[in-house]
């Protein structure tokens, strides 16, 4: 979201509500975000990546995980072949730190912070959907590409960068606990 906003493709302004209602519903989005981000995790990360792996290795698993995890949001509407690549790139890297960490804390705090930072604090369409409550409005305008257009910024080329960099940042900020 930042690089939509530095490429000039967004703006953000202050809420439509008041600040105390703002920041009061935003924050309830905080556990929300947090219970669906758990649940997905424990499916696509826990459950699918331990079957998975038993018969097709680690690197198989991340692979379904992936591609999975994208299938769950097939039924999202207006959404676009670009997110559905990036949301398979972002599923094998939870899947990825799941193996390399043996614990789905990192893969539930990403999913989490993901979410919320996207829909409830900047007010962008998230996975399609906008939350209700936001603490600011997005305002996004300009090329689908970088925008995301209907599917938001998780449908923007930018977002793979994030991908990216949150691979970078895992990758130093974390050892190798399981070979993958």
């Amino acid at each position: 979201m930042l690089g939509i906003l530095a490429l000039r493709s967004a703006a953000v302004s202050a809420p439509e509500q008041s600040w105390t209602s703002a920041l009061e519903n935003g924050f309830k989005w905080v556990f929300l975000d947090f219970l669906g981000a758990l649940g997905e995790e424990i499916y696509g990360r826990a459950v699918i990546l331990i079957v998975v792996e038993r018969f097709l290795g680690p690197r198989g698993a991340m692979l379904i995980s992936g591609v999975m995890f994208s299938g769950l949001h097939l039924s999202n509407p207006g959404a676009s072949w670009i997110w559905r690549l990036r949301l398979s790139c972002q599923g094998m890297l939870l899947a990825y730190a799941v193996f390399r960490t043996d614990s789905l804390g990192w893969s539930v705090g990403y999913h989490t912070g993901w979410n919320w930072v996207s829909a409830p604090l900047l007010g962008a369409v998230g996975s399609v959907y906008m939350d209700e409550g936001h603490i600011f409005e997005f305002h996004p305008h300009g090329s689908i590409w970088i925008t995301g257009g209907s599917v938001g910024p998780e449908g923007s080329i930018l977002a793979f960068l994030a991908v990216f960099t949150a691979l970078g940042i895992f990758l130093l900020t974390t050892t190798k606990r399981h070979v993958a």
